[in-house]
C-alpha cells in the first residue's frame, strides 16, 4: 500500500502538491533560456573581437615595416581566414603624433566587421539585436 499523504509538524495531513513542478518549469524556462542565449552570444562576440585585434596587430606590424595597402590588406585577410570575419573592412591611417615635438610616424590599421555578420543573432527573439552593431579593432604602431 503506497501512501501519499504527508504529516505536516502539528499533526495535520496535507495532499502532495500536484502539477507545482511544471509551473516552475514554465516561469523558469525562459529565463534560463535568455541567459544561455546571452552567455552563447557574448562568448562569440568576445572570440571574433580577439581574432579582429590578431588581424589588426598584424596588419600594423607589415604597415610599420613600410608595407603598402595591398600588403595590409592580404595579411589581414590571410589572418581572419575564411569564416565569417572575412567580410571585414580594413582601414589603414597616419594618425597626428600624440605630442607635437614628436617627429615619429605611426600607422593605425582598424578592421571592423557587422555584428550580426561574425555572431547569430540570438537574443533577437528576446528583444536585444546586434543588428547594426559593429565589432571594432584598431591597433597603432610606429614606422620603423
Amino acid at each position: 500500500m503506497k501512501i501519499t499523504l504527508t504529516h505536516l509538524t502539528d499533526g495535520r495531513e496535507r495532499q502532495p502538491r500536484r502539477g507545482s513542478l511544471f509551473v516552475e518549469a514554465i516561469l523558469i524556462l525562459p529565463v534560463l533560456l535568455i541567459l544561455v542565449s546571452g552567455i552563447m552570444v557574448f562568448g562569440l562576440l568576445l572570440t571574433a573581437r580577439q581574432q579582429l585585434v590578431f588581424a589588426s596587430r598584424e596588419g600594423a606590424r607589415v604597415a610599420a615595416q613600410g608595407g603598402k595597402q595591398d600588403d595590409i590588406v592580404k595579411t589581414v585577410r590571410n589572418a581572419l581566414g575564411h569564416g565569417s570575419l572575412s567580410g571585414a573592412t580594413v582601414c589603414v591611417s597616419h594618425p597626428d603624433p600624440l605630442d607635437p615635438g614628436d617627429n615619429r610616424e605611426r600607422v593605425q590599421v582598424c578592421v571592423r566587421v557587422n555584428a550580426t555578420e561574425a555572431v547569430p543573432d540570438l537574443l533577437r527573439i528576446f528583444g536585444v539585436s546586434l543588428a547594426g552593431e559593429e565589432i571594432v579593432a584598431c591597433t597603432v604602431m610606429q614606422k620603423e
